[in-house]
């Protein structure tokens, strides 16, 4: 009966551990960022199959509207979209999110990862097609793109001459550059300044220098998107060492990366789930 007994709780012991095994990782709530002049959802959203993915696999998803979608774009200052991106993180902790990760498409990136910085609460930022870029603005860099990035540095001494004047608050006629494209942005000078000053949060190269080791980074990007050219020294290189963080490099340009890195951005959040 002794040895009845002993081999009863053996099963049941190791039943349990094979549960645990098997068991669902924590629960984690994935939080996707459209691109600029972009939409959260709809049948040209390069963001709707890896929402469609990680939701099949039982993950918490969002995808809000941010202030540069093409009905809101530029609304508000930079600042605004980290305390939007806040409100969306907090809905998913309510619903039960123990993790969280961001994954950001084009100017999606920079804001995920300035979130990230600022809060110290996330742990994952997916960096998919990397995009807008005020350090490169403001030097003109000619090599990454297929026009002049010259016009956005003008605007940047408009800007700053507005500020210097005590108009700050005043509205502008401003030029932002969205992949090779000239796209006119009327804002007050200082929330002109809040997405495209090359020294502030908005600037992954700046931002990539805080934020906390615990947060691994997926810097997916396209061979034929032109930011490739800078490889991992632009931003990717300053990022502190974490082992889960991964660059990787793709056949797809900046507007297909989700699409096309689909199956590594997916298999990277599973690595952050079960870490």
């Amino acid at each position: 009966m002794k040895k009845i007994l002993m081999f009863v709780i053996a099963f049941f012991t190791l039943l349990g551990s094979f549960s645990a095994a098997c068991a669902s990782p924590p629960e984690v709530g994935v939080l996707i960022l459209h691109g600029k002049q972009g939409t959260p959802e709809g049948s040209f959203s390069p963001i709707n199959k890896l929402f469609d993915a990680l939701t099949s696999r039982g993950y918490l998803v969002s995808r809000p509207e941010m202030p540069w979608s093409r009905k809101r774009y530029l609304e508000g200052n930079w600042q605004q979209a980290m305390t939007e991106i806040k409100t969306a993180v907090d809905q998913l902790r309510a619903k039960g999110a123990k993790k969280i990760v961001i994954a950001g498409h084009s100017i999606g990136s920079p804001a995920a990862l300035s979130y990230a910085a600022q809060n110290k609460d996330v742990d994952g930022v997916a960096m998919m097609a990397p995009g807008h870029v005020p350090l490169l603005y403001s030097e003109c860099l000619t090599r990454i793109a297929p026009i002049s990035l010259c016009a956005v540095k003008d605007s940047l001494g408009e800007a700053r001459s507005m500020i210097a004047a005590g108009k700050g608050d005043e509205k502008g006629r401003f030029t932002d550059i969205n992949q090779g494209s000239r796209v006119a942005n009327f804002a007050t000078a200082n929330e002109f300044m809040s997405y495209f000053d090359p020294t502030g949060d908005a600037e992954m190269s700046v931002v990539a220098k805080k934020l906390p080791p615990h947060t691994a980074v997926l810097w997916i990007i396209g061979l034929n998107d032109s930011l490739v050219k800078l490889g991992k020294g632009y931003v990717f290189d300053s990022l502190p060492q974490n082992p889960k963080s991964k660059y990787v490099e793709i056949g797809s340009n900046h507007f297909r990366t989700p699409i096309d890195g689909l199956e590594q951005i997916v298999s990277w959040v599973d690595s952050i789930a079960a870490q």
